[in-house]
């Protein structure tokens, strides 16, 4: 495991660079695990910086200018009295492949975790005590891309990274036990969704008057809800609005609408011992439960959120 500078300097020097009718030595391909995964490696910038990223994809021959630096290790002003490590962590292009969380979970120090674009690190809070810090780590921006004359390969091309940084004071005693890491970059907050309140002010008597007749109007139209269409009036905020109100003619198709969302994301199966099958579990009878349903469709589709992207926290 990597937990220090001077680990990461003796797995770049006892890491031999690969030769191949593909890689001369100079090139300076070392990769970090299985050499077979040649597109995981560890890059020496300098003696004092080291990248551990990604090239590609497995089986790669590109060279090492096309590092994407999952992790990045600085060692801070070496020769004086401030010595510390630096740690950079970048946020994968693709939540969706495994290439983040499979580079992040093998080459994080120890302690570390990373989970659902979540870093976990264990933190002393006493003597005795610890307890589990947590940032959160969004992708970076950006996607695949083909690299010119080079047959198939793709690499990360990056447009925005995000990215956490930590800092502890560095020891190079061996007895020394290390400091604590510490957060010195911005946190990353995720994207929210907030109700817009004065936008929803003007509409909540008619909220509360549909979700009360909804209720009592439920039971009777569990029937119809496969047969409901529910696109061309959800897909209109105005429409679904207008729908609220006591005498819309579209209040019966919104509702219906609503049932079928429900059902449709109603979550696993049970087994009805009448129809000898499965069936979809009754999403209506908890009454409290369905009004917040309804309240949280009404919101979504009457266009009453405010959206924050993900954004960095305001340090003051």
């Amino acid at each position: 495991m990597l937990s220090t500078f001077q680990d990461v300097e003796v797995r770049y020097k006892n890491i031999k660079p690969m030769k191949s009718k593909n890689h001369q030595v100079v090139d300076d391909v070392r990769p970090l695990g299985n050499r077979k995964r040649k597109h995981e490696r560890i890059v020496k910038v300098h003696d004092h910086r080291y990248i551990l990223g990604v090239v590609g994809h497995g089986g790669t021959h590109l060279s090492n200018d096309f590092i994407f630096p999952m992790i990045t290790w600085d060692l801070l002003d070496p020769n004086g009295a401030d010595m510390r490590d630096r740690i950079t962590l970048c946020g994968g292009i693709s939540k969706y492949s495994g290439t983040a969380r499979d580079f992040f979970r093998e080459f994080l120090p120890v302690g570390w975790r990373y989970e659902k674009q979540t870093i976990k690190h264990r933190a002393w809070s006493g003597l005795r005590s610890k307890t589990i810090q947590t940032y959160f780590l969004p992708e970076s921006e950006g996607s695949w891309g083909a690299v010119e004359n080079s047959g198939r390969e793709w690499v990360i091309r990056s447009t925005y990274r995000r990215e956490l940084v930590f800092e502890r004071r560095y020891d190079r005693r061996a007895s020394a036990k290390p400091d604590q890491w510490n957060l010195v970059s911005p946190k990353w907050l995720p994207a929210k969704k907030i109700v817009d309140k004065e936008a929803k002010e003007q509409y909540v008597k008619d909220i509360q008057d549909f979700s009360d007749w909804a209720c009592i109007m439920a039971p009777l139209l569990k029937g119809e809800v496969k047969d409901s269409v529910c696109g061309a009036l959800i897909s209109n905020p105005g429409e679904v609005r207008a729908a609220l109100h006591l005498d819309s003619p579209q209040r019966i198709d919104l509702l219906t609408s609503f049932m079928h969302l429900i059902v449709e994301n109603g979550g696993s199966m049970q087994w009805d011992r009448t129809l000898q099958r499965f069936v979809a579990k009754d999403q209506f009878y908890d009454r409290k439960k369905f009004k917040s349903q309804i309240n949280k469709l009404v919101n979504q589709y009457g266009d009453f959120y405010n959206h924050q992207p993900i954004r960095q926290e305001i340090q003051l």
